[in-house]
């Protein structure tokens, strides 16, 4: 009765081995590489807003010239209030407990504006001019003269 035990499970692993290797190469076809068309081709930054009787919550933001700036309003307030940017023409309605997005793109450095007429209120969006990464030449310690060290020497008083 053991041995027919065993004969059961070597055929059933077997089995299960036959399907592993006809399944495998189906599920590698079905892989989703993210690598390759997830690039970025624009920074992007989120920034959420809280509008209150006493003002904007940030009241300052700060992002760089040339991202995606996506910005999420809302009130804790029972009282019409909003969030609008002339320079941009863009206008959210914060009503409490509903979010409104709104998404803007700087590419150019300044301070803008933002308010709410309806509880003069207002605020700032500064963008910052993005620093381009420098890049460093190495040279051998040995041949440069800049590089010489340099001795100290304690002075006499």
């Amino acid at each position: 009765m053991k041995r027919i035990i065993r004969r059961q499970k070597h055929h059933l692993s077997l089995m299960l081995l036959m399907i592993f290797a006809v399944v495998a190469p189906l599920f590698s076809a079905m892989a989703i590489d993210y690598g390759e068309d997830s690039k970025l081709t624009v920074p992007e930054r989120s920034i959420a807003v809280i509008v209150s009787k006493e003002g904007f919550y940030p009241q300052s933001i700060s992002a760089f010239e040339g991202e995606k700036l996506t910005i999420m309003v809302t009130s804790i307030s029972d009282e019409p209030s909003c969030f609008t940017i002339p320079d941009k023409n863009i206008f959210l309605s914060a009503i409490k407990g509903k979010i409104s997005e709104g998404v803007l793109y700087f590419d150019r450095q300044g301070i803008y504006k933002f308010h709410c007429p309806a509880g003069n209120i207002q605020g700032s969006l500064t963008i910052l001019k993005k620093k381009g990464i420098k890049s460093h030449e190495r040279a051998v310690a040995s041949e440069s003269e800049k590089l010489a060290p340099r001795i100290w020497r304690p002075r006499d008083n």
